[in-house]
């Protein structure tokens, strides 16, 4: 059981092929206007308790060549970053689409994943104009991501995010058992919030593995 809850979670974030759950969320967004008018920049669901959920991850089965910045270019001046030489570079990195309907909200981001070994790595995911810039640390069911900077896209150009205004988040996802129908579950705990907006967006609830795609 505890193999089947590992292999989960992380076949779900971190695997190779293309995946889909279902689950329920509570959500809750930020009440302050700055973290209003933030959160619909990246297109934020509202809150809401006891909301169906459902999740499609579309993967790049090939790795690709994706442009990294050296740690400190982009961020909080930690140790995550793995470019070789000043300035920009490319490492190997996958791309994802992540679809997430949430009640009568679809939320979709893209997604770049660079690890560095099994159990680490740094992700870059974007919600409209606004890229989060995430590390990532998985301890056997469990992954943690942190935050390593953000940056609002204009076009081809990043514009670093001072401290006040830059997204910080923090998550986890822990494989756990699921209700006996068999489906394989994992438990996610997500909070995105700024020093000057305040909370965005926080949410917890639970996917389970689903083969139904969204549109299907």
């Amino acid at each position: 059981m505890v193999k089947e809850r590992c292999d989960w979670v992380r076949r779900f974030h971190l695997g190779d092929d293309s995946v889909r759950g279902r689950g329920v969320f509570d959500v809750r967004r930020g009440e302050r206007w700055t973290g209003r008018v933030v959160g619909r920049l990246m297109g934020l669901p509202a809150t809401a308790v006891g909301v169906p959920v459902r999740v499609e991850v579309l993967r790049d089965r090939e790795p690709r060549d994706i442009e990294c910045r050296r740690t400190g270019d982009l961020g909080s001046g930690s140790a995550a970053g793995s470019c070789r030489g000043p300035g920009r570079g490319l490492e190997q990195g996958r791309e994802e689409r992540w679809i997430r309907q949430i009640g009568r909200r679809r939320v979709t981001s893209l997604v770049n994943h660079s690890h560095h070994s099994r159990d680490t790595g740094r992700v870059r995911e974007r919600y409209g104009p606004i890229e989060l810039r995430m590390r990532l640390l998985a301890d056997g069911a469990e992954l943690r991501w942190t935050t390593d900077g953000a940056a609002l896209c204009l076009g081809r150009h990043r514009l670093r995010l001072p401290g006040l205004l830059a997204p910080q988040v923090s998550a986890s996802a822990r494989g756990e058992q699921g209700d006996g129908t068999g489906a394989p579950r994992f438990r996610l705990r997500v909070c995105i919030r700024a020093p000057l907006t305040g909370l965005l967006l926080s949410y917890t609830g639970y996917i389970e593995e689903y083969e139904e795609s969204i549109d299907g």
